[in-house]
C-alpha cells in the first residue's frame, strides 16, 4: 500500500496535478511567439509551457508540449499598468516567468480564446539562456556551527519536490554584481527563482549540494512591501515601481542620509504649494514631486543650483 501511494505521488508530481502545482502554483514560460499573429516586441499571442514539465495542461483540458495563449491578463498580478506592460515585453521573448492559470474566456467577437491569467511576475536578471531545472529557493536560517550547513530550502517548481541544500551560487549566472547582490538580499528576505544544476559540496559535517544558477528571477508583482531602506552609503535601490523618498531637505546626492522606498501617488490635487526637486524642477506641490519619483531639495520654487541631482525613477 505504501509503495502504491508513493507511485501515485510520483505520477502527480510528474504531470503537475499535485497540491504544490495546482491552479495557484503553476509556473509558465513562453516557448515561442505565434509568428502569424504577433507584432514584436509586445504580443499576447504566444505559446507557453509549464516549467520542469514534459507536457502542459492547456485551457481546454488537453495535455500538450505547449499551449496556445490568445491573451495575457495581468489584472490579478497587482503591479502598476506600466510595470506590467514593460514586463510583458520581456516575458514574450523568454526573459521572464509567471505564476498563474490558463482558462477559456469569451472574446468580444463572441468566440472563446485561451487566456493566461497572471498572479505573479518574475523578471530574468542575467538575461541569459537558462539551463537546468527551475527551483524556488529561500534562506530558512537556523544555527549551523559546522559546514556544510543546509539552510536553503529548495522547491522544484510545479512539483512536490522540496529539500534542504547548503548553497546557492548566483554569481555563476554572470549577472551584473548589483543584480547578484539584489538576488542574495531577496534570498534572505523572501525567495528567488533559480534555473541551474547541482554540485556536491563537502565539509566536516559531510556532503550536501550547491545549486549553481545559470539564470535567476526576482519577483516584480505583487509589488514588494514599501518601507525598505534605500540610498545612503549602501546605495540600495528600490523595487520596480517604487522610488527612494528622502524627507531631509537639502540632501540631494548625500550618502549620509537614508531614504525609504515608496510607491508614487497616482493622482494629486491642483493645490499650488511649490517645492524644488533634486532634478532642479519646480513642482506645483509635494505630491506632484513624489508622483514624479524625485527627491526633495527644498520647499518653495527652485532658485539656485542644487548640490547634486537625483535621477528620476
Amino acid at each position: 500500500m505504501i509503495k502504491e501511494l508513493a507511485l501515485w505521488l510520483s505520477i502527480l508530481s510528474l504531470w503537475g496535478s499535485g497540491p504544490a502545482s495546482g491552479e495557484e502554483g503553476r509556473y509558465f514560460r513562453v516557448s515561442r511567439q505565434d509568428p502569424r499573429q504577433c507584432i514584436a516586441p509586445s504580443c499576447d499571442r504566444v505559446l507557453v509551457k509549464e516549467v520542469n514539465k514534459p507536457r502542459t495542461r492547456c485551457a481546454d483540458g488537453t495535455w500538450r508540449r505547449e499551449c496556445y495563449v490568445g491573451a495575457i491578463d495581468f489584472s490579478e498580478a497587482g503591479g502598476i499598468p506600466q510595470q506590467n506592460e514593460d514586463f510583458k515585453k520581456e516575458f514574450v521573448v523568454g526573459r521572464g516567468l509567471v505564476r498563474g492559470i490558463l482558462e477559456r474566456r469569451a472574446t468580444d467577437a463572441g468566440r472563446e480564446d485561451s487566456v493566461l491569467v497572471v498572479h505573479e511576475t518574475w523578471r530574468a536578471q542575467a538575461q541569459a539562456f537558462p539551463s537546468g531545472a527551475l527551483y524556488r529557493v529561500k534562506d530558512v536560517g537556523g544555527t549551523c556551527p559546522i559546514e556544510p550547513c543546509e539552510h536553503i530550502e529548495e522547491a522544484r517548481l510545479n512539483t512536490l519536490s522540496k529539500t534542504l541544500i547548503a548553497e546557492v551560487d548566483l554569481l555563476a549566472s554572470a549577472a551584473d554584481p548589483e543584480r547578484v547582490n539584489a538576488g542574495y538580499r531577496a534570498l534572505k528576505q523572501g525567495s528567488v527563482l533559480v534555473a541551474g544544476s547541482h554540485q556536491a559540496v563537502t565539509g566536516p559535517a559531510g556532503k550536501s549540494k550547491s545549486l549553481v544558477g545559470s539564470e535567476f528571477y526576482l519577483i516584480e508583482s505583487p509589488a514588494p512591501a514599501t518601507g525598505q531602506a534605500c540610498g545612503g552609503k549602501t546605495g540600495a535601490r528600490c523595487p520596480p515601481g517604487q522610488y527612494c523618498e528622502v524627507a531631509t531637505p537639502n540632501a540631494c546626492g548625500s550618502t549620509r542620509v537614508l531614504g525609504t522606498c515608496e510607491v508614487p501617488p497616482e493622482m494629486c490635487t491642483t493645490e499650488h504649494n511649490p517645492v524644488c526637486g533634486c532634478d532642479r524642477e519646480t513642482y506645483s506641490n509635494d505630491c506632484a514631486r513624489r508622483r514624479a519619483g524625485v527627491q526633495l531639495d527644498h520647499t518653495g520654487p527652485c532658485t539656485k543650483p542644487a548640490s547634486a541631482r537625483a535621477p528620476k525613477r
